[in-house]
């Protein structure tokens, strides 16, 4: 019996999770059909060493992986042997032993998407996107579609890097003058004003409280420092803990705003891919939603999917629905006027990921001010703690 975490969504919209003792993943969904669940996601449990050993493949090891699979099978080479070139020179043991484990499945005749999620190697996203191009048969052209989407965000990641790069050195330089001033400034100045009898002004009296603190508290303030960032990294590991903070952040308007441009923007370039492989709309919105990794989004899609089996057409569905974005809504209505929801769904994808990189861009011109702005307000506090009580011990000492 092996263990698996699984992740579904009820008969009644209701997101859960749980883990399940079964012999294997037919089984598992066999369960599934069962009860009426609809799974989103499937992860064996494993040991804190295995977990080690295979992690997801990071942004530059899946455009290479997608883009050269694209590349192979657009040649006429076939799929077993294509995988079997791109695993002999893989350089990671783990991930190297998961994706030869790929080759002898699929030599027993397993689908492309199982043997995707049994190596949990590749993100959420991937699987519903490769099921359609095996049902479709465009295998080699979702692959290549991968390998844009990819680039794309690597581009967006690399982007927000360098824009947090300024910041964090600004901060590195203040967070270096702190320490200087409070374990060497600090106790010379002090020692000057007791043997001038000098009084110290309530700023730098504070200061100098707190340098003292510091100073007998080093060690267990870093051990605390140390746990709380343990504690944090946890934290945001569990998948539920994020999904939870994920909805506070939805009940902010500003923030629901980018997390619903976020989630339309994935969703709707997965239904355009399912759809133009002829895939039917409301399997195609089902499979769409679960690759979004956002609760409250996929709820009210299938809340959209109930309507849309009672016959209600999508616009007016979506109007009713708390996911309402205007664009979308012109968008489908035209989509539904003339029969081509694939490159409506297409026109959505693009506009949002047009509005995404500008709020990246904004948020880049943003940091750097307000890093700058921080910083300067430290020095400018460790100047007026040091300076101001020397310019008043002149003062004194002239009169």
């Amino acid at each position: 019996m092996r263990a698996f975490i699984v992740k579904f969504m009820t008969p009644k919209g209701e997101e859960k999770n749980c883990i399940l003792q079964v012999e294997n993943r037919g089984a598992l969904k066999t369960l599934a059909e069962q009860q009426g669940w609809r799974i989103l996601q499937i992860r064996e449990k494993k040991s804190i060493w295995k977990k080690l050993h295979t992690r997801t493949l990071s942004g530059t090891q899946l455009i290479f992986w997608f883009q050269q699979m694209a590349v192979l099978l657009s040649s006429g080479i076939p799929l077993v042997q294509a995988w079997t070139l791109l695993c002999r020179d893989w350089r990671k043991a783990g991930e190297k032993q998961c994706l030869q484990r790929g080759v002898f499945r699929l030599e027993q005749g397993i689908s492309v998407t199982e043997v995707l999620e049994e190596s949990e190697l590749f993100p959420v996203m991937v699987i519903p996107m490769v099921r359609a191009g095996e049902q479709s048969g465009q295998l080699a052209e979702i692959f290549q579609l991968l390998g844009t989407y990819y680039t794309y965000v690597e581009k967006q990641k690399q982007g927000v890097l360098q824009a947090l790069l300024y910041p964090a050195f600004l901060c590195c330089c203040a967070l270096g003058a702190a320490i200087f001033a409070i374990f060497f400034l600090l106790p010379v100045f002090e020692n000057l004003f007791s043997q001038m009898n000098a009084p110290v002004p309530p700023l730098t009296r504070g200061l100098l409280q707190v340098s003292h603190s510091i100073r007998a508290y080093g060690p267990e303030i870093l051990i605390g420092l140390g746990v709380l960032t343990v504690a944090v990294y946890g934290y945001s590991q569990q998948s539920q803990r994020r999904q939870a903070l994920t909805m506070r952040l939805w009940r902010i308007p500003g923030v629901r705003k980018l997390l619903l441009m976020f989630s339309w923007q994935r969703c709707c370039q997965l239904l355009a891919i399912q759809i133009r492989s002829g895939i039917p709309l409301l399997t195609a919105l089902s499979e769409a939603a679960s690759a979004v990794p956002i609760s409250g989004f996929r709820r009210h899609i299938h809340w959209l999917c109930l309507r849309l089996e009672g016959g209600e057409s999508f616009s007016a569905a979506l109007a009713k629905s708390q996911v309402h974005l205007p664009y979308v809504s012109a968008m489908l209505a035209i989509g539904e006027e003339s029969g081509q929801y694939d490159r409506a769904m297409q026109a959505v994808a693009d506009y949002y990921r047009w509005q995404l990189t500008v709020a990246v861009a904004r948020f880049r011109r943003f940091l750097g001010p307000a890093a700058l702005l921080m910083v300067g307000g430290i020095i400018g506090l460790l100047v007026c703690c040091l300076v101001l009580p020397v310019l008043d011990m002149i003062t004194t000492m002239s009169l």
